[in-house]
């Protein structure tokens, strides 16, 4: 077990030991093992053993996750060998949210009334983490630390389920306040850097070359070095700085410094570089667009990110618009649905006279624009961020204070430089404001239905302010192609019936009446087929890029969530599937640096190029954090499910539809699979969340306009899974016997 231990301690820095020890130690050690204890059986619930196959994988990362834990808390890291046997226990969680909140609450209780200060406590440690792990900020860390953190929250205010999104906002503003802090750290060292410099070049000429040398030249050569190996040649660079040094005390803390500076360097980027940073390197296939945006509205850094795909095009401005952003590539031109997406967050009950207003202004729109921004201090051009309205995620004073005085003791900033957050919450947008334009509505406008895209107007870094956000663009041109070329079919099916009453169905309602329409079902199916079928080997494409861009990017070493529907929810599979087969090649890599270290592998030249390919690579397992399909056009394979749970560290869900036909017709009438489509029906397999939002989305083309309550139903970007939604078969049915009939009739006729 000891030679166990020692194989995963290697690689950690031994930077912060001593500032570490100085500050931790205002807790006895005693208190310090129970905390440590109560940490362990978090950690190890907060990432239970799915697969056996697994489990050697999840052992090690995990093991060397308390061992570094026990570092920072200043204790021996032999503890860590009384939780060992936890890590082979059957650990599946039940799928019920109060149960597992039950679960985690008796895990805790016995240690709660002996720590004094756990929330202080765990900060320390997070801290420590955060600066000495060159490996990053795991995904199965963050894991473990949010469910810490929300059930801290819980039980000190006594709450329940009914908790959770206040408890995980308050977790986000903590990790926001610290990623504040690590930015304000970078900044400090990046000035003691200069004046370093202007020291030198003030001694005599014939030793200032040599002083550059050793101080210039070793930070850029220690940069590239630890761009190229990914931090893990961090406890050699620190230790080549400190020869540098002279060897003294002062040496050995710039060495600690610097080493932690460059590993908080690698967590938010090389050069202060972000997912959207990255570029295709190569065209893959057919793909020839695959574009990443970062969709910010502040300047404020995060210690996690999402990834949203939008899959299905009604407009061009849907690559952004379902996900609570302003377009902005390309932006919404339409002045109409700009004066309506305004008025439904500003003054909805203005909505019913959007045409009205636009009738009085006309050829005068600036004019009405500004009026408005006048009274609203914003247009509808730009309607985000609301004024007065503050983002649910903002931490309060305790957490700052906390977060500085953590800094402080362990020597990476002092109090009198560390620049303090504005906590400061300003009252939220709720004055009655009148409205500058007279209402002139007419009575008979009094049933006015709001248009459906006014649902894609909100806010998203209001409500999920803690998560910083991408958007992806692909194939944007070939994918509203098919759309449109879908609403024709549908168009045409309707006019070929020929009845008023089919004008008042949807196109799915349409469509789930197929049992009487065999012959339209598949002339719609033929009219899509060819285009449907390039878009699904382009998003595979388009996944294998995105799998690339997580694996590769310098934009830090941080965890990521994605989310897509359609074929953007195809994307994420296929990106995942990708890290799958990334995963297994990596370990095998690994392997082999264990056996040339020690003394049983060779150095093959030709191997040479693949290990230096690997050893830029992120660990595949440590970057999805949860991931989310909505309305998946992927036939069901529960083999590859099950491998899924090996490499997404938190939720996995499946959002599906019972009225999306537009799925069940594609994958059915060519007889593709039998077993069912992802995105009309339930996995069922451990692990997986499977939500039913028929209620929300009555066909394919639905999902965009549906993603906020989507998002809300799922608890999204909170812990713990939910319970599945049980499932009928009922439409399925229909449409497989719809399709049956279509091949008899088919067949009968040929």
């Amino acid at each position: 077990m000891q030679g166990f231990l020692n194989r995963v301690k290697g690689g950690k820095p031994e930077s912060s030991k001593e500032s570490s020890s100085s500050a931790v130690l205002q807790w006895p050690e005693q208190e310090r093992k129970l905390f440590f204890g109560c940490w362990a059986t978090v950690l190890i619930a907060a990432n239970p053993l799915y697969s056996l196959d697994c489990n050697k994988r999840r052992t090690t990362v995990l093991t060397s996750w308390l061992v570094a834990s026990a570092k920072a808390l200043s204790l021996d890291s032999a503890l860590t060998e009384a939780y060992i046997p936890l890590l082979a226990a059957d650990s599946i969680p039940p799928s019920d949210v109060k149960q597992q909140l039950a679960e985690f609450r008796a895990k805790m209780e016995p240690y709660r009334d002996a720590l004094s200060q756990p929330l202080q406590q765990l900060c320390h440690m997070w801290i420590h983490l955060l600066v000495t792990v060159p490996a990053g900020y795991d995904a199965r860390l963050r894991v473990a630390v949010k469910v810490f953190v929300v059930l801290l929250y819980l039980m000190e205010h006594s709450k329940g389920v009914e908790g959770l999104e206040e408890a995980t906002n308050s977790f986000l503003a903590l990790e926001q306040c610290i990623a504040h802090y690590l930015l304000l750290f970078l900044e400090q060292q990046q000035k003691k850097k200069q004046e370093m410099l202007q020291t030198a070049q003030k001694k005599d000429s014939s030793s200032k070359l040599m002083r550059q040398l050793k101080i210039g030249g070793a930070a850029v050569a220690a940069g590239g070095l630890f761009a190229i190996t990914g931090g893990l040649a961090a406890p050699g660079i620190a230790a080549g700085i400190a020869v540098v040094a002279g060897g003294t005390a002062i040496g050995a803390t710039a060495a600690a410094l610097f080493a932690s500076s460059l590993v908080v360097t690698a967590l938010f980027g090389i050069g202060g570089g972000t997912l959207a940073a990255y570029k295709m390197q190569r065209r893959t296939g057919g793909l020839t667009e695959f574009e990443i945006q970062r969709e910010a509205i502040t300047s404020e850094s995060h210690l996690s990110s999402v990834v949203a795909i939008s899959g299905w095009l009604l407009e061009d401005s849907d690559v952004q618009r379902p996900w609570g952003v302003v377009p902005s590539n390309p932006p919404i031109r339409d002045r109409v649905q700009l004066l309506e997406r305004f008025y439904s967050m500003y003054c909805p009950e203005q909505l019913p006279n959007v045409q009205q207003h636009l009738e009085l202004y006309k050829d005068r729109e600036g004019e009405l624009w500004e009026l408005l921004e006048s009274t609203y201090e914003r247009n509808p051009d730009a309607p985000f961020p609301r004024p007065g309205q503050s983002t649910r995620v903002k931490a309060s004073r305790e957490q700052e204070q906390m977060v500085r005085s953590t800094f402080a003791g362990l020597g990476l900033l002092t109090l009198n430089d560390s620049k303090k957050i504005s906590a400061d919450r300003q009252d939220a947008f709720l004055k009655p404001i009148a409205f500058p334009i007279p209402s002139t509505m007419p009575d008979e406008n009094q049933d006015y239905k709001p248009p459906k895209h006014v649902s894609t107007a909100w806010d998203y870094h209001e409500v999920y302010g803690g998560l910083e956000l991408f958007t992806i663009k692909f194939e944007s041109k070939a994918l509203k192609q098919l759309c449109d070329s879908a609403g024709r079919a549908v168009s045409t099916m309707i006019k070929m019936e020929g009845t008023k009453q089919a004008l008042k169905y949807t196109v799915m309602a349409t469509l789930m009446t197929a049992v009487a329409l065999p012959s339209l079902l598949l002339k719609v199916a033929n009219m899509i087929d060819e285009e449907w079928t390039v878009m699904c080997e382009r998003a595979d494409e388009a996944g294998v890029e995105l799998a690339r861009a997580l694996l590769y990017h310098k934009g830090g070493n941080r965890p990521v969530t994605l989310v897509g529907y359609s074929f953007g929810a195809r994307i994420i599979y296929a990106c995942v599937r990708e890290l799958v087969r990334y995963q297994k090649l990596w370990e095998e890599w690994q392997n082999k640096q264990v056996k040339t270290e020690q003394g049983e592998g060779t150095d093959d030249v030709k191997t040479r190029p693949e290990s230096d390919d690997f050893a830029s690579m992120r660990d595949p397992s440590s970057i999805l954090e949860d991931v989310i399909f909505m309305g998946l056009p992927k036939a069901f394979r529960a083999h590859e499910w099950e491998l899924f749970r090996g490499v997404v560290a938190g939720r996995l869900i499946n959002c599906f539809s019972q009225k999306d036909m537009m799925l069940g017709l594609m994958f059915r009438y060519k007889r593709l699979n039998v077993e069912g489509v992802c995105g009309t029906g339930p996995v069922s397999s451990a692990g997986i969340e499977d939500i039913d939002v028929s209620d929300l989305v009555s066909g394919h083309s639905e999902y965009c306009f549906s993603i906020r309550e989507i998002l809300k139903r799922v608890r999204f970007g909170q812990p713990f899974q939910s319970a599945s939604t049980k499932f009928s078969k009922v439409e399925d049915e229909i449409l497989a016997n719809a399709i049956d009939e279509t091949h008899t009739l088919d067949e009968a006729s040929g």
